[in-house]
Order: C-alpha cells, then structure tokens, then sequence
C-alpha cells in the first residue's frame, strides 16, 4: 500500500458498471469516501492537445521498473534478445460487452475476429519470422495467479504457432506494457492499455476493428491516438470492413520499414 496518506483519489470513468463491478464494489469504505462518485471524469479531456507524446514527455521507468520487466519476461518466457533479433507485433485482445463504456454497435463475434485476426498472424509469421506478444487473451495458459488477469481477458487464444506467440498473464500492468512497447508493430483492439500503448510508442498503433461507438468518442474529443487526425490514420479507422488482407498489408508496412 501506500506510504504516504492520499486525501482524495481522482478516479475516470467512476460511472462505468464494469469498473463498478470489477474494482469499487471491493474496496473498503475508507477507500471508496475517497473518490468522488458523482463526477463521471473523462480521461480525453485531459488528453487533448497532448498527443502524440515527443520522446522527452513519455515516462520513463525506475530501477524497480526495469526490475519487474525483467521478472516479467522471465516469466513469460521471453529471451531478453528476442527484440534485437527478431521481428515482434504486439496485440492487444478488447472484445466489448454492452455494459462496457463503450458500446460494441458493428462489432463483430469474437468467433470471426478470433478467426480473421489468426489468419493475418499466421501470414505474417510465414512471411516475416516474427513473434506475436498477445494480451487480453487466454490468461490459463501461463499465469498461476488468475485474480491478476482480471475478467476482461478472454478464455482462449488465437490459432497459432506456440513458438512463435507469447501471452502475458498480467503479472503488472506497467511492465506488460512496455514490453509490448517494444515490439516492431502494435495491433490492438479498442482498450485501455492500447490507448496507453500507443501514447507510449508515440503514436502508430494499429486500431483493429473499433466499435463504432468508440469512433464516434475520438472524433467528439478529438484526442490524437492511432494517428487519427491524419489523412491516413482517419482513413485507416473509417474504412470498413476490417479485411483480411487489409490488416496483414497494414502490419506488413511497419514489419518492412523496419527492415530499411
């Protein structure tokens, strides 16, 4: 816990059923008079005008932060020189409930994402050689402490090979980040930590299938993820569907130009 004494906890989202179901609804009475639960704050607002992040603004970890990422990728078997010598694409796993803050209008099923996005990693496996860092997924195979995934991970995994993905087990939540922060190309489904990954890369994570819902909430703040306020990147998120072949040329494109 903390050693210092907090007077007041400024916490986002405090209406969210999710976030009231999952975390307030457990927290001592002490804790909860500590947050204000009136004021439903809206984390873009703080947002924007701030994005993308230059290098110098980003955080930067501690001694004990570069600590837990290296227990983490011993952990989750991860070699220490896997971003050195080999290609790495990151994906984050958010498939959205109706009692999530954003609503899941034109989602999907997760059977066909499941499927389509397995497709596109396969393909870029047998065409690049690189390794899939997974989150949000299949939090059994690996983790010997289940409360720390959380119900927000998916039960199951994509259709790949074992040696060639890797699933964090949310051991913490800062270190799986930055160690997907590493990875040569990020795809990510509408998240939370995929708004803190691609602030943390500086932009450029790829936005797979947004629900239309949290669309039209970027386009209402008007905060700079995934590039979207470019010509490009508003294209990209706009362009429906989601195609096969689509995502594997977009991922593609970051995969080659690290190659030059």
């Amino acid at each position: 816990m903390l050693s210092t004494p907090v007077d007041e906890f400024l916490q986002y989202q405090v209406l969210d059923s999710e976030l009231k179901l999952d975390v307030l609804d457990h927290l001592p009475a002490d804790l909860l008079a500590k947050i204000d639960r009136t004021r439903n704050r809206i984390f873009y607002d703080d947002l924007r005008g701030l994005l993308p992040l230059p290098p110098a603004q980003r955080l930067r970890l501690s001694d004990e932060g570069r600590q837990e990422v290296r227990l983490a990728m011993e952990q989750y078997g991860i070699p220490e020189n896997l971003f050195r010598t080999r290609k790495t694409v990151a994906f984050v796993w958010r498939y959205r409930a109706w009692g999530s803050a954003v609503k899941p209008i034109g989602q999907p099923s997760a059977e066909s994402l499941v499927d389509k996005y397995s497709r596109v990693f396969r393909r870029l496996i047998d065409d690049f050689d690189c390794h899939v860092l997974i989150t949000g997924m299949n939090p059994a195979s690996q983790a010997t402490d289940l409360s720390r995934a959380g119900p927000k991970y998916a039960p199951f995994g994509l259709d790949l090979p074992a040696e060639r993905c890797t699933y964090l087990q949310a051991r913490n939540w800062v270190a799986d980040l930055e160690i997907l922060s590493r990875c040569t190309s990020a795809a990510v489904m509408a998240s939370g930590i995929s708004e803190a990954l691609d602030a943390h890369r500086g932009g450029g994570a790829i936005l797979l299938d947004p629900p239309l819902h949290y669309v039209l909430m970027l386009l209402k703040y008007r905060v700079a993820l995934y590039n979207y306020m470019t010509p490009r990147g508003f294209a990209r998120i706009w362009s429906r569907p989601h195609s096969e072949n689509r995502l594997y040329r977009w991922i593609a494109e970051d995969l080659r130009r690290a190659e030059q």
